[in-house]
């Protein structure tokens, strides 16, 4: 128990170290002794709801990522894999089962209800239910893409091309970006992911760099208000992890994260939330 637990407080402790002020646990859940060292250690938690529905539409989860049209939720139950009705029934009702289990959690500061359309549906019904639960958190309807312009966030995930600040009534956040790695890695997988790969520690930490004051401290002052990094750790054939998978290997130099840190706070004049999901 002591091992394990060990494992739990070290993925916080080493976020917090690199100046992380958050963590999103990602399409996941974890065990109430993480979210107990997260309360205590003082780190604040965006968490999803894991995702469901049927085979995913590769045209519906994967190409808003390169062109941003954006579908109804309500109107394309079929594409976004979510015409059981039952299956929709069951979402819902575990969604409120997850807020009311993880509400004494004070680490939680926002709930995330769809990523990428990974079986999104009525997402304006579900925050409201949500909110009529706990009305105390923030919620990110609809993380990435299919946008249905309501809520209070307009939240987007951007990979392949550098995040241009759009003005919107919501709040802006960039809820995920980056995914860099290591040249030479190696996975049980069939191929490695990155979105883009540096040979060495130190060099990771300049692309870094360069990556935070491109797409997240040059918008501050245009009204960005959030940024999530990815990633906390590699998964499976990811390798993108500011970790390694087993958490033996920290694959970038604690400066070089402090110093986005510092420029951060600097343009902002207070903490701003910059984390890995």
């Amino acid at each position: 128990m002591e091992s394990s637990c060990r494992f739990l407080i070290n993925d916080i402790l080493k976020i917090k170290e690199m100046g992380f002020n958050t963590i999103r646990k990602h399409v996941k859940l974890e065990c109430p002794r993480w979210y107990y060292h997260a309360d205590r250690l003082g780190m604040l938690v965006w968490q999803d709801i894991p995702n469901g529905g049927e085979k995913y539409n590769d045209f519906t989860v994967t190409l808003p990522l390169f062109f941003r049209s954006f579908l109804s939720d309500r109107k394309h139950r079929r594409l976004f894999s979510r015409r059981n009705k039952k299956e929709r029934d069951d979402f819902v009702f575990f969604t409120l089962d997850v807020v009311a289990h993880l509400y004494n959690q004070t680490s939680i500061c926002m709930w995330v209800l769809f990523n990428e359309g990974w079986g999104q549906f009525d997402s304006d019904d579900l925050r409201t239910r949500v909110e009529a639960f706990d009305d105390s958190r923030t919620i990110d309807q609809a993380s990435g893409w299919h946008d249905q312009k309501s809520g209070d966030f307009s939240s987007r995930h951007v990979y392949f091309f550098p995040f241009r600040m759009k003005m919107d009534a919501r709040c802006v956040i960039l809820s995920e970006f980056g995914g860099y790695g290591l040249d030479g890695e190696k996975t049980s997988e069939r191929r490695k992911f990155t979105y883009k790969d540096s040979r060495d520690k130190k060099e990771l930490g300049k692309n870094l760099q360069k990556l935070y004051r491109r797409d997240v401290i040059r918008n501050i002052p245009k009204g960005l208000a959030a940024s999530i990094y990815t990633q906390l750790s590699d998964v499976e054939q990811e390798k993108n992890g500011l970790l390694s998978y087993d958490r033996k290997t920290v694959k970038v130099e604690k400066e070089a994260m402090l110093e986005i840190r510092k420029e951060i706070d600097q343009t902002l004049n207070l903490k701003n939330i910059i984390s890995p999901s």
